[in-house]
């Protein structure tokens, strides 16, 4: 883990939507972000995450029906759903690490928080907001079209972006 003391530089968050993992505009925004800043990159995957679900519900002969709490996110009955969920998650991460080889100053993390041996998922856009505090800077991208559903602007740090 990378360790940035506020006197290096000023610390920033990145949320990326993990349909923009592959983006090369996405890449370049965080390459031109990790120039003068330390960023924080947290890495989403909630379109594939429902992919993955419905057809691991349909092998088991069953249908998914996604459960979203508001205000929290995803709520995943078993710890094979978490597991599931939490893979891609990695998977989207090591791309992004991927992308970004080279790039200096530069974190990838996913929303999953390990709490006494449990899994327990946050959406990444909950955790970008409750986490915005400690960042000079917050940018949350998003696919076009997805921005009018992101809910900061009572937050003077934090900018949504579609890409």
């Amino acid at each position: 883990m990378t360790v940035n003391s506020d006197k290096e530089k000023p610390n920033i968050l990145i949320k990326v939507s993990g349909d923009l993992v592959f983006d090369s505009k996405t890449i370049s925004f965080i390459k031109q972000k990790a120039k003068k800043n330390y960023v924080v990159i947290l890495v989403g995957g909630g379109t594939d995450i429902t992919k993955a679900l419905e057809e691991y519900h349909r092998k088991k002969g069953k249908r998914y029906k996604p459960n979203f709490v508001p205000a929290l996110g995803r709520k995943l009955k078993t710890f094979r759903e978490r597991q599931i969920a939490r893979d891609i998650l990695e998977q989207n991460q090591k791309a992004l690490q991927d992308k970004l080889v080279g790039t200096t100053g530069v974190a990838v993390e996913i929303p999953v928080l390990h709490l006494g041996g449990v899994l327990s998922h946050v959406n990444a856009d909950n955790l970008a907001e409750i986490t915005s505090l400690n960042f000079k800077k917050v940018y949350v991208l998003t696919p076009k079209g997805r921005g009018d559903t992101k809910n900061f602007g009572h937050y003077s740090n934090v900018e949504v972006k579609e890409f």
